[in-house]
């Protein structure tokens, strides 16, 4: 279970839709939404910190000015 203020890595994987993306995140993956300014690319790497746990909600720690975005797991 993630931690609100654990720090996190995971790797851009593809783009589904716009704003949609796979990510891989401890050898899973999952689907995020980017509610950032930041323009995501595919093999990007992101360092990312735990905002809320439930539901999970993560900001990208590589912007001071990015907004959490939300985790929808997909299985």
């Amino acid at each position: 279970m993630l931690q609100v203020g654990s720090r996190i890595q995971a790797k851009l994987i593809e783009e589904v839709e716009k704003d949609h993306w796979i990510v891989s995140f401890q050898g899973q993956l999952l689907q995020v939404r980017n509610t950032t300014s930041i323009p995501f690319t595919k093999s990007q790497m992101l360092d990312l910190q735990v905002v809320k746990s439930n539901p999970i909600q993560l900001k990208v720690l590589s912007s001071s000015k990015s907004r959490p975005f939300r985790l929808n797991i997909v299985v």
